[in-house]
């Protein structure tokens, strides 16, 4: 407007998802499949658009007063065939929600999100993080060579099908991953 760029976004009052697990600690599974759904559809158009989030996270979820949730953050976003507009190489997003081969500086794609959503679910069900380390490195490490714990133990009231498909979003090989969310 009058020579001014500028990017205008709805304000939502409900505070994030990262703000409820804080609070809660973890979700009952039908709460975070109700959540997932709506973020899966988010995403889908957005990996439909060609844009990779690239930090998908609790925080960057936020939370609707009527409880629906809202995908926000796109500020590392990559939109795949513009390799010019970012840096290959480069690591971002937040460490505990990198894919394995974004670890190993590959280029993100809709493989690296969909680690990163099952990494949010696994989470929001059990209250932790499948990776854990003391420091960037240590994190790094275990994203790189630990075992995706036993969902069903953390979280017993998971659904069978549910632990299933977390599973199959955290394999370490992207071609092994579930192919789109």
């Amino acid at each position: 407007e009058q020579g001014r760029h500028y990017i205008a976004m709805e304000f939502v009052e409900g505070g994030s998802l990262r703000d409820i697990l804080a609070s809660r600690g973890s979700l009952p599974a039908s709460e975070v499949v109700k959540i997932a759904l709506e973020v899966a559809d988010a995403l889908a158009r957005a990996h439909h658009l060609k844009i990779i989030h690239r930090d998908l996270k609790p925080a960057n979820i936020l939370i609707a007063k009527d409880g629906t949730p809202r995908l926000a953050d796109f500020g590392i976003a990559h939109i795949q065939d513009s390799s010019h507009l970012t840096q290959s190489g480069i690591l971002m997003g937040t460490v505990d929600y990198l894919s394995p081969e974004m670890c190993q500086g590959d280029p993100p794609n809709e493989l690296s999100d969909i680690w990163a959503f099952g990494v949010m679910l696994f989470e929001m069900l059990s209250g932790k993080l499948p990776f854990e380390g003391k420091s960037m490195t240590a994190k790094l490490t275990s994203i790189l060579s630990q075992s995706v714990p036993d969902l069903t133990q953390l979280a017993p009231d998971t659904p069978d099908a549910l632990a299933d498909l977390i599973y199959r979003m955290l394999k370490k090989n992207p071609q092994e991953r579930i192919p789109s969310v």
